[in-house]
C-alpha cells in the first residue's frame, strides 16, 4: 500500500529521465480535458452505468476486457467496497509514461503515450481508502481515456494497465495458440 504513495510522489517530483520517443508532457488545456473526461469515467461509475464508463476506456484496454467482463469487474467491486462516499481530485500532473513503474507482474505502460496522473482523496460505504488513489489518463485516437490506476477501490488486475507492445504480442501468441 505504502508503495502505491511512493511511487505517486517519485511521478510527482519529476522521476526518471524523458526517454527520446516519449511525447511532450500535456498542455494545461489537454490536463483540463484528461480531468474532464475521468470525471465523466467516474460519474458513470457512481451511476452505475458500466457501458458508458467502459466506453471511456482506453481502447488498448477495451481489447483485453471485454465489456461483459469489465460489467462484472466493476460490479464485483462495488459489492466489496460500496457506494463512492467522498470524491475529491487532490493533484494533477502530466507525466512521461517511462516515470510510472511496472506492475509486480513486470506489465509496462508504452513509452510513447501521452499521460496525465491524477491523485484522489475517495471515500466508500464499505470499505476506508488506506492511501490515496490514483488514475492515469491516456491520450488515444479518441482522445483522454481512463488508462489504469486504484480508483475505484478495487484490484482490477494486471493487464488493467495498458500494455506495452512486448505484452501485447505475449498474449496474442497464448490466444492464437490451438487448444
Amino acid at each position: 500500500m505504502k508503495a502505491v504513495f511512493v511511487f505517486l510522489i517519485y511521478c510527482l517530483a519529476g522521476g526518471a529521465a524523458k526517454a527520446v520517443d516519449t511525447p511532450p508532457l500535456a498542455s494545461q488545456e489537454a490536463i483540463e480535458e484528461a480531468v474532464s473526461v475521468f470525471t465523466d469515467w467516474a460519474r458513470a461509475w457512481e451511476s452505475k452505468d458500466y457501458n458508458a464508463q467502459w466506453a471511456l476506456t482506453h481502447p488498448r484496454i477495451q481489447r483485453w476486457h471485454h465489456i461483459r467482463r469489465w460489467r462484472d469487474t466493476m460490479r464485483k467491486g462495488r459489492a466489496r467496497s460500496g457506494d463512492l462516499t467522498a470524491f475529491e481530485v487532490t493533484n494533477v500532473a502530466p507525466v512521461h509514461a517511462t516515470q510510472i513503474p511496472c506492475t509486480e507482474q513486470g506489465h509496462c505502460y508504452r513509452k510513447d503515450m501521452q499521460v496525465v496522473l491524477i491523485l484522489l482523496k475517495t471515500g466508500y460505504a464499505r470499505v476506508d481508502a488506506k492511501q490515496p488513489e490514483y488514475v492515469i489518463m491516456a491520450n488515444s485516437e479518441e482522445g483522454w481515456r481512463f488508462g489504469g490506476g486504484t480508483f475505484p477501490a478495487l484490484p482490477l488486475g494486471e493487464t488493467m494497465v495498458i500494455l506495452d507492445r512486448k505484452d501485447e504480442r505475449r498474449y496474442e501468441q497464448m490466444l492464437n495458440k490451438p487448444r
